[in-house]
């Protein structure tokens, strides 16, 4: 009884909490390790995106759109006019 409720809260509440990921004895090392190391990438992307590309963000889009609905555009100076 004791092992099955460790066994619960090892499977089932950890990797709840931690996004899915837990610690499984009956795998090889290797195979717990690149477990992790997809589980800390899969975890970074999103953040690591949104630091690369910060266009696509939230506020850039609102603030672009909120200046070519709000006032006309000045002419750009390298159109040559």
């Amino acid at each position: 009884m004791g092992s099955q409720t460790l066994q619960i809260l090892r499977q089932g509440v950890w990797a709840a909490l931690s996004g899915g990921w837990y610690y499984d004895p009956h795998q090889a090392t290797f195979v717990n390790a690149l477990h992790l190391y997809l589980w800390l990438f899969l975890l970074g992307l999103p953040f690591t995106l949104y630091m690369g590309f910060p266009y696509f963000s939230d506020d850039r889009r609102s603030e672009s759109a909120a200046a070519s609905t709000s006032r006309p555009r000045a002419p750009s100076p390298f159109s040559g006019k």
